[in-house]
């Protein structure tokens, strides 16, 4: 359908899963390679003409993944009895434009609203203990994970605070961020 009209962008609106699933509209779309020889293994990414990929403006309504800010999407293969979640690549997918607007998680149920919570705690932890030396990266998620202690009980105990539905959003951006330093657990 995309291909069918004019379009020239992708708008981008809702959790992590839902931006992700438009990231990758957005770079195959105009693409001769499936989605799955676009998968992050190797260098797979290179088969990617990333100037046919259509800009995306990001609209988050959850704060958990902070997949607005990033240059993947994990999107799960269905294809027979397994479900595999594979990661598609590309410099270019980082969205043109990010939209943080809290207004968008009011009315979010708080228990949705703490499970993305610890989504974007769990990205910043994991971003802080990995064992890459990248001092600004290591400062957001630092940074990040304050802001999520302070303001994740705020906005699961009032889902109207707005306040605390802005420094989430900020925060699950932070986490995106700091995957900069890489991924890993804790080293001793």
């Amino acid at each position: 359908m995309l291909n069918s009209g004019k379009f020239d962008g992708v708008v981008a609106l809702g959790g992590g899963s839902s931006l992700d699933a438009a990231k990758a509209i957005a770079l195959m779309a105009k693409q001769s390679i499936t989605l799955w020889e676009a998968e992050d293994v190797g260098d797979n990414w290179r088969q990617i003409n990333g100037s046919l990929m259509l800009p995306v403006v990001a609209v988050p309504t959850t704060a958990g993944t902070g997949s607005e800010v990033g240059r993947a999407s994990v999107i799960t293969d269905t294809d027979g009895e397994r479900h595999v979640k594979r990661i598609i690549f590309h410099p270019n997918m980082m969205p043109a434009k990010v939209l943080l607007d809290p207004r968008l998680t009011i009315g979010l149920p708080a228990h949705i609203t703490a499970a993305t919570g610890i989504d974007a705690l769990s990205h910043n932890l994991e971003a802080y203990c990995a064992p890459f030396y990248h001092p600004m990266a290591e400062g957001i998620a630092i940074e990040a994970i304050s802001l999520i202690k302070d303001f994740l009980p705020r906005a699961v105990a009032n889902g109207e605070d707005i306040e605390a539905r802005t420094q989430m959003l900020v925060a699950s951006c932070m986490g995106a961020t700091s995957f900069q330093r890489g991924l890993g657990e804790c080293m001793p």
